[in-house]
């Protein structure tokens, strides 16, 4: 533990004590400057999704589109949420992984739509994030934080200073990384969802 504690002070050197929103910020940007700091990477595997699912990234396809086109707004101004949902072992990860390592490239038609793969699956280290985020003294509530917190984690951010940055400067950084400017649309397929019941 003690040289855990300590590999992890070793990394936030650069970063003036005491570490705050600004501190944090403008570490993460000198980290994505010398390259420490890179775009989640998608999962390997997983590039063809079987033929009866052709309708389903159909789907998919046309949501991104509508979200880009700003045409599928609901009554309160915000986008509906597109889910996947069944039994366990129908595909449901896979059509996910499809969707952003193919679905997303082919619409090169818009290439200021990037995507993101995160999972909740067990106990990985996206969810732990994610949970140690909202563990942190009067956020229990602050699941927009927390969902940028488990973004900068995919980055390579330390959960240090992610936890430093809101919702919208992590989603800043990931577009940054991803290459996009602000009228880019990161699209973030998320897996396991359902795992979160347990917290």
């Amino acid at each position: 533990d003690q040289v855990e504690h300590a590999a992890k002070r070793a990394r936030l050197v650069e970063v003036e004590e005491p570490l705050t929103a600004e501190t944090a910020r403008l570490h993460v940007e000198k980290g994505v400057k010398s390259g420490k700091y890179k775009a989640p990477a998608l999962p390997e595997g997983y590039t063809e999704a079987p033929l009866h699912r052709e309708e389903a990234c159909r789907i998919v396809q046309k949501y991104i589109k509508a979200v880009r086109a700003k045409t599928n707004k609901g009554p309160d101004g915000k986008f509906p949420m597109l889910g996947c949902s069944g039994m366990k072992g129908i595909g449901k990860t896979a059509m996910l992984v499809h969707g952003a390592r193919v679905l997303v490239p082919e619409l090169e038609q818009d290439p200021s739509v990037k995507a993101v793969y995160m999972t909740f699956n067990g106990g990985g280290a996206h969810k732990k994030v994610f949970c140690k985020s909202l563990q942190r003294p009067g956020c229990e509530k602050d699941f927009d934080d927390a969902f940028g917190h488990m973004l900068m984690a995919c980055c390579g951010v330390e959960l240090d200073v992610a936890q430093c940055l809101n919702f919208d400067a992590c989603l800043g950084v990931c577009r940054s990384l991803l290459g996009l400017g602000d009228g880019g649309t990161v699209v973030c397929f998320v897996d396991e969802i359902g795992d979160l019941k347990e917290q």
